[in-house]
């Protein structure tokens, strides 16, 4: 009954506003558990730990000047990313697959405004919750960086919550996989056997 780009777009729809939910509890749980139910003085503490953290062009993280070393230098976020960025954006099947589906040119450009404005939120999803995994773990997982937001969720969550949280995370592995499977059948069927 339902399928195709239709039905890929309803579960990146649910699965969205699920990252996005599940997103933000984990460090507003995080500044909660913090301050000691005032996420307020939460924030304050974190700062307090690790202000060097806070400043993105410094020598302390890696980034900006006399950083030429550095795992993602400065100049490469207004150079090499920026031209990642619109490749992916303006030419990626999975997205031009999604604007071509859209009803009208207004729904798409309404569409990309929102994307836009969500992406706003991927600092605070990420990179806090990653300031907040070093005030809470410190240097001890180093080595091991991947393993930090699973023990910040772990930690902060409540048990049902990150039953809510996984559950998310999984629509969304098998929406993205969804997605890279109907465009990958959209570009065979259209660009290779026709």
């Amino acid at each position: 009954m339902f399928g195709g780009l239709k039905m890929v777009a309803y579960t990146d729809t649910i699965n969205g506003f699920g990252l996005v939910i599940a997103g933000l509890l984990v460090p507003v749980f995080a500044l909660i558990s913090i301050g000691y139910g005032n996420p307020i003085e939460g924030i304050k503490l974190v700062f307090e730990n690790s202000p060097e953290k806070f400043n993105m062009i410094s020598r302390e993280t890696g980034i900006g000047e006399g950083a030429r070393n550095a795992i993602l230098p400065f100049e490469v976020l207004f150079m090499g990313l920026m031209i990642n960025q619109i490749y992916f954006w303006t030419m990626h099947q999975s997205i031009i697959q999604r604007v071509l589906g859209a009803v009208n040119l207004k729904e798409v450009q309404k569409g990309l405004l929102y994307t836009g404005l969500l992406k706003i939120l991927v600092p605070l999803i990420i990179v806090f919750s990653g300031i907040i995994g070093f005030y809470y773990f410190g240097e001890s997982l180093y080595d091991n960086p991947d393993s930090v937001y699973p023990l910040l969720v772990k930690k902060v969550l409540p048990l049902w919550l990150t039953g809510f949280f996984v559950a998310v995370m999984m629509g969304a592995i098998l929406s993205t996989f969804n997605s890279a499977l109907n465009s990958a059948a959209t570009v065979f069927s259209l660009g290779i056997y026709k």
